[in-house]
């Protein structure tokens, strides 16, 4: 995902079942809140949008998405614009205690949604 230029592909990866076991064993542990989460991550200054033709998805910089905007921005440039297993587990993790919401109410959280589709993609899918 290279930001307001291009975006993320989704590739293939054998140890996405692997992964899906350590999502589910780590739900128990305590996690910080996505408020912490992106506190910790790189500033956001002049990111204006970010584009994931993947999801056929546009994340615009505005009250309300600027957290979207910190998460898929470290994740554009940890997995070099490639939205891999790793990256959607991270990035789901990232989200913490809104991803059980975007979860329980499906579209009311558009751009964990997409993540939670990758997720339960199928290793051919990718």
């Amino acid at each position: 995902m290279q930001l307001a230029r291009s975006g993320m592909q989704h590739v293939g990866a054998s140890m996405w079942k692997s992964q899906r076991a350590v999502i589910r064993a780590s739900a128990t542990v305590r996690r910080a809140t996505l408020k912490e989460n992106v506190s910790k991550l790189p500033g956001i200054a002049g990111i204006r949008t970010i584009r994931v033709p993947a999801g056929n998805c546009i994340i615009e910089a505005k009250p309300g998405k600027l957290a979207s905007i910190s998460i898929y921005s470290h994740l554009a440039a940890k997995y070099l614009g490639t939205l891999t297993p790793e990256a959607v587990i991270e990035g789901l993790a990232l989200y913490a205690e809104v991803v059980a919401d975007a979860e329980a109410h499906p579209g009311a959280h558009p751009n964990i949604d997409l993540l939670l589709k990758a997720r339960n993609m199928p290793d051919s899918d990718w």
